[in-house]
């Protein structure tokens, strides 16, 4: 859902190398190789990627997969994995 809402933003930010910071399988995806790129540092901040994170007052509508969002963006590795046990559980 994350990575549908990210493309939905690319294509909305109208930022023309957004594609290949999005999608996995364009790249090896080294984040070295965007410190000088101008698209980059547009997407970056940009308030379209940012709503994607934004549960409460972004404009994507996640659903069940809500809380998700939020855990996803957690430093902890525990906390996503417990999390992500107790969801399989119920």
């Amino acid at each position: 859902r994350v990575n549908q809402c990210l493309r939905d933003a690319c294509k909305d930010s109208k930022i023309a190398g957004c594609p290949t910071f999005i999608d996995c399988g364009r790249s090896n995806n080294n984040i070295d190789e965007y410190t000088d790129n101008s698209d980059w540092k547009s997407w970056n901040g940009s308030s379209f990627a940012i709503n994607c994170f934004d549960i409460k007052s972004g404009s994507f509508q996640y659903g069940i997969y809500g809380t998700v969002v939020s855990i996803t963006t957690q430093g902890s590795i525990i906390t996503r994995y417990i999390y992500s046990l107790f969801w399989g559980f119920q």
